[in-house]
């Protein structure tokens, strides 16, 4: 159970799809704005914990949507 704890979500966590049925769902992005204790990701997501002195997770998202990210 205390393994679990590592995959928990925490705000401004950055995820995106691994795999898709279509190639055109890779990449999807998704933003996480509130810590939830509760909910963790699998193996399907990649997470993107970002230093927010950096690089803001609102921006990588935003930027994650757009057609120049999603070539």
């Amino acid at each position: 159970l205390s393994d679990l704890k590592k995959f928990n979500l925490k705000s401004g966590d950055v995820l995106f799809n691994r795999s898709s049925l279509v190639r055109s769902g890779i990449g999807w992005p998704f933003l996480v704005r509130q810590e939830d204790n509760t909910a963790t990701f699998d193996c399907h997501l990649i997470r993107v914990k970002l230093n927010k002195e950096k690089i803001l997770p609102e921006y990588l998202y935003i930027y994650s949507l757009s057609p120049w990210a999603r070539k």
